[in-house]
C-alpha cells in the first residue's frame, strides 16, 4: 500500500492535460514491474493476495495499453481518453487495494476522486 500510495500515476487528480501522459506511463509501468515482483514472493498459488495482486497488475497493464504504443495513443489532443484511461485505472486499483485492506486490517489506499 505504501508503495502504491505515492505513485504520480493515482495520487494526483483528476482532469490532467495530456502532457502528463508520458510521467503516467512511465508510472504505472514501474507499479506493474514492482507489483510483478511481489508476486514472485507470494509462496501460496491460489492465495487471495495474488490474485488481488495479479488484477492491481492487470489493471496497470490496461493502462499501458490504452496508450497504445510508446503512449501515442495519449498524444496531443487526447486530455479525454487520457483522463477517462486514468479513472479506470484508479477505480480498479481502488478496488483491489480496498479488498487487501479489509483482509489484512492495513490502512487503506486513498486515491483522489474523478
Amino acid at each position: 500500500m505504501d508503495f502504491l500510495a505515492d505513485k504520480r500515476v493515482l495520487t494526483i487528480g483528476y482532469a490532467r492535460p495530456q502532457t502528463e501522459a508520458a510521467a503516467c506511463l512511465a508510472s504505472a509501468a514501474e507499479c506493474r514491474t514492482q507489483l510483478s515482483a511481489y508476486l514472485t514472493q507470494l509462496k501460496k498459488p491460489g492465495s487471495d493476495l495474488r490474485i488481488w495482486l495479479r488484477a492491481m497488475r492487470q489493471a496497470f497493464t490496461d493502462f499501458i495499453e490504452a496508450g497504445g504504443s510508446n503512449g501515442g495513443r495519449f498524444g496531443p489532443g487526447s486530455d479525454r481518453r487520457f483522463n477517462e484511461a486514468l479513472a479506470q485505472l484508479r477505480d480498479r486499483v481502488q478496488q483491489q487495494a480496498d479488498e487487501v485492506s479489509v483482509r489484512y486490517k492495513l490502512s487503506g489506499l486513498n486515491l483522489p476522486e474523478h
